[in-house]
C-alpha cells in the first residue's frame, strides 16, 4: 500500500486580546509541541495591536522563547527581585511593532512559551488580535480499527491507553460509564496538567464498578464533568488531534469482557466536526455541583 505525505495544520490560539500596562502588561502563551514524525514542521504567529485610547501609540514586543530560555528570564526576574527585566535570550523577539509575524523551525518535542509584552507602556493598554497555529507534513495515516474480542484480543483497550498517556494538552471524553480502569490514569494526566473534560450518563439504575467510577469522578474532577440521560457516544480525543470512537465504555468489562470496537482517526476535518459535536453536547448537559 503506497504511503503519502499529507500537510496538516493545528490552530493553537486565535482570538482577540486586551494587554494591560505596567505590571499587568503582559501576556504569556504556553505550547506543548509534539515534533514525532513530522517534517517541515514549523510555529507560525500573526499579531496586530489596535489601540483603544485616541492619540496613543499602538505597539507592543513579542518574544518566543525556548523552555529554558524561559526559565533562564524568570530567575533573572526573581533574583533581581524586579518585574521589569528583559530577557536576553529568545527565539524571536520584536522591537516596539504594530503588527508582525513569524514563521519558526521545529526541531524536536517541548514546551515554547509565546509572549506579549507592554510592560514598557505605562498609561495605555493595547488590544492585540492573534493567531498562533503549528504546520508540518507527515505521512497521512488511514483509519486504525482497534477491537476487544475476550479473551485474547486486547487492542482497544490498548489503544485507549495510548492517546491518553500521549495526552499533553487535553482530553475529551464521553462515555455513558466509566470505572478505576481509567480513574486513575485520568489523575496522572490531571496532575500534569493536562485539561480532563468527561461527559457521562447519570443513570438511576448504575450499580457496581460503574457506580463506584461515577462518585470517583465526582469527587475527583468536580467541575471537570457533566451528565445526560440521553448520552449514548463513546469518544476519546486527545489534544484536540487525535479521537478514538468505539462502542465501549471506559470500564473493565468494555474494554476486556464485551466485543467491541473502535476506530482511530487523525484527518483534521474529521477531528474538528468530532470536537465540535463534544462541545455541543458539553453544552447541553450539566454538572449538579455547578449553579447557573
Amino acid at each position: 500500500m503506497k504511503n503519502n505525505l499529507a500537510h496538516k495544520q493545528k490552530e493553537i490560539l486565535s482570538g482577540s486580546f486586551l494587554i494591560g500596562t505596567s505590571g499587568s502588561g503582559i501576556f504569556i502563551k504556553a505550547m506543548y509541541l509534539d515534533h514525532s514524525s513530522r517534517l517541515d514542521h514549523t510555529l507560525n504567529g500573526s499579531f496586530t495591536v489596535s489601540q483603544p485610547r485616541q492619540g496613543y501609540v499602538d505597539d507592543i514586543i513579542c518574544y518566543v522563547f525556548t523552555e529554558e530560555q524561559f526559565h533562564n528570564w524568570m530567575k533573572r526576574c526573581f533574583e533581581s527581585n524586579s518585574y521589569y527585566i528583559n530577557p536576553t535570550e529568545t527565539v524571536f523577539k520584536t522591537g516596539q511593532v504594530k503588527e508582525g509575524n513569524f514563521r519558526l523551525p521545529v526541531i524536536g518535542n517541548g514546551i515554547v512559551y509565546f509572549v506579549l509584552d507592554n510592560r514598557y507602556s505605562t498609561y495605555t493598554s493595547k488590544q492585540v488580535s492573534l493567531a498562533l497555529f503549528e504546520e508540518w507534513t507527515e505521512q497521512d495515516v488511514p483509519p486504525n480499527i482497534h477491537t476487544t474480542v475476550p479473551p485474547e484480543d486486547e487492542s482497544l483497550k490498548n489503544e485507549f491507553e495510548r492517546l491518553i498517556a500521549d495526552s499533553k494538552e487535553s482530553l475529551k471524553i464521553i462515555s455513558p460509564y466509566v470505572d478505576m480502569t481509567v480513574i486513575n490514569k485520568l489523575l496522572q494526566k490531571k496532575s500534569k496538567g493536562v485539561i480532563i473534560q468527561i461527559i457521562l450518563r447519570n443513570d438511576p439504575e448504575i450499580k457496581g464498578l460503574a457506580k463506584d467510577g461515577l462518585i470517583q469522578i465526582q469527587s475527583q474532577f468536580p467541575e471537570s464533568y457533566r451528565i445526560h440521560p440521553d448520552v449514548h457516544s463513546r469518544i476519546l480525543i486527545r489534544d484536540n488531534f487525535e479521537a478514538l470512537i468505539s462502542s465501549a465504555d471506559l470500564t473493565q468489562k468494555s474494554l476486556q469482557g464485551q466485543f467491541n470496537l473502535g476506530i482511530t482517526v487523525s484527518d483534521p476535518d474529521l477531528i474538528k466536526k468530532t470536537t465540535d459535536y463534544f462541545d455541543t453536547l458539553w453544552l447541553k448537559s450539566r454538572n449538579p455541583n455547578i449553579k447557573k
